[in-house]
């Protein structure tokens, strides 16, 4: 499977303690974990009291994935810019050679300029 360009971090918020939350949430972040190993993953269990610790894990997941987002942004510039060169050098040599052909005179022209 290939990691979207759009996504570069995961949440899983439950409440502390509920059961079933925690097994689905285990293995969903285990399979996405295997398939994805560069993909941030937060899971976080909390019973609404600590709202500053969740907050801190939510701003270092943010963190982490903005970084890691400049990071593949750094990696596909290079490509972004031979594209560019290439196409200037073909909008350059189509112009080249549009003004290197002898302009065609239309027929009023060339019989103005043959009585002169």
């Amino acid at each position: 499977m290939e990691q979207s360009a759009h996504c570069d971090g995961v949440m899983s918020i439950q409440p502390f303690g509920c059961m079933c939350s925690s097994g689905v949430s285990d293995g969903v972040q285990s399979r996405i974990q295997e398939l994805y190993p560069d993909l941030n993953f937060l899971s976080v269990e909390t019973s609404g009291d600590n709202a500053a610790n969740v907050l801190n894990r939510v701003s270092m997941l943010i963190f982490k994935a903005r970084r890691h987002h400049r990071a593949k942004q750094a990696q596909s510039r290079p490509q972004a810019q031979a594209q560019a060169q290439a196409q200037a050098q073909a909008q350059a040599q189509a112009q080249a050679l549009t003004q290197s052909r002898p302009q065609a005179q239309s027929r009023p022209q060339a019989q103005a300029q043959a009585l002169a």
